[in-house]
């Protein structure tokens, strides 16, 4: 796997590279709980 996803209970979701472990992308606190993710190959 090349990246991993990580959540909190404070609803914030970071994505990070598995190699380096290096952020990505994160999302912070949203209004709604973060309930499916999808992660795709071609980054769309």
């Amino acid at each position: 796997s090349q990246y991993t996803v990580i959540g909190s209970d404070r609803v914030f979701v970071q994505i990070i590279r598995t190699h380096d472990l290096q952020p990505v992308c994160a999302y912070s606190q949203c209004d709604v709980s973060i309930r499916s993710l999808a992660i795709t190959h071609d980054q769309k």
